[in-house]
């Protein structure tokens, strides 16, 4: 008898507490948010050297080097705003962000050439800024825990410098420098976690690709020699940040 009892008092509660479960999100995110963030960003190119023949003659010679410079890194670091609308567990929003970035990387190198020339050839890529505006799309299943994808827009000030010298410039000698606003595209994805009412913790990844720039060099005297450097202006991001809701 007391079973039974037991039996019936579960089957009817049993859709109460299911129906007030499903009704009730764990954490409403709709609305405006603003914070801060940092982390460290990487690429994986370098900068390639090619140019016209006498600079593909000087290469494969070893007077000028193929590709330095490369795996440009560094600390990334600025602030996001956006805004979040809730549907039941579906999160849409979008999203901007501004970042100051020391994502970059410089090589010299200084081969050699008989009989008594040193050429010296440098280069440095640099990433000065990255912003993005992005949309998200995400789930936000139980807690405070909100996982979303993202993706949109990305732009920053990217930046060529290079020289090649020798001493007393017997040889070919030049030098020169381009920065530019690039504009491309960025993915990725992440967590963010509700510690508090207004509050919440986030950790993210980003690609970007701002595409691909190029700098040439000249010599009044060796006008047939041009070399030209190149690089791919696409890498990743890592970081954390830290939001207020309104």
């Amino acid at each position: 008898m007391k079973r039974l009892i037991l039996v019936i008092v579960v089957l009817v509660l049993m859709p109460t507490v299911s129906s007030s479960v499903q009704a009730q999100p764990a954490a409403d995110w709709t609305g405006f948010y603003a914070g801060l963030n940092i982390g460290y960003g990487w690429g994986g190119h370098a900068m390639k050297v090619s140019g016209d023949p006498q600079t593909e003659a000087a290469i494969a010679l070893g007077i000028l080097p193929s590709a330095l410079a490369d795996d440009p890194s560094g600390v990334v670091g600025g602030a996001q705003a956006g805004y979040s609308h809730q549907l039941r567990w579906l999160v849409l929003g979008v999203e901007a962000d501004f970042q100051g970035t020391d994502i970059s990387a410089r090589q010299s190198v200084s081969p050699s050439v008989p009989p008594f020339l040193t050429f010296t050839t440098a280069g440095e890529q640099r990433l000065g800024f990255l912003g993005t505006l992005r949309g998200r799309i995400g789930i936000a299943p139980w807690g405070g825990l909100l996982f979303y994808g993202t993706g949109g827009l990305a732009y920053g000030d990217v930046r060529l410098s290079a020289s090649s010298t020798n001493p007393g410039c017997l040889g070919f000698c030049g030098s020169g420098s381009q920065s530019d606003v690039g504009t491309g595209w960025t993915v990725g994805g992440g967590a963010e976690y509700r510690f508090a009412t207004r509050w919440s913790l986030k950790a993210e990844y980003l690609h970007y690709d701002l595409g691909t720039k190029s700098l040439k060099i000249r010599d009044s005297r060796f006008p047939g020699v041009v070399p030209r450097f190149r690089a791919d202006f696409d890498g990743n991001v890592t970081r954390v940040g830290v939001n207020y809701r309104f």
